[in-house]
């Protein structure tokens, strides 16, 4: 079992429901939270996301 770390690359879901891989870049267990970004094209975009929703999504953490 994996723990989850800044720097690493985890699943997301996005609003439209596609699922793809996206980079840790802070942890927040005060509000339960992770902020994620990923580049799509030359853009970097970002979200912030539930702990329980990474954790669904990647099941070895």
């Amino acid at each position: 079992m994996a723990t989850l770390t800044i720097g690493m690359e985890v699943k997301i879901q996005r609003t439209n429901g596609k699922i793809h891989g996206a980079t840790v870049m802070t942890i927040s267990y005060e509000t339960k939270t992770v902020t994620v970004e990923w580049t799509e094209g030359e853009e970097v975009k970002g979200k912030e996301i539930d702990l329980e929703q990474i954790y669904r999504l990647n099941p070895s953490l």
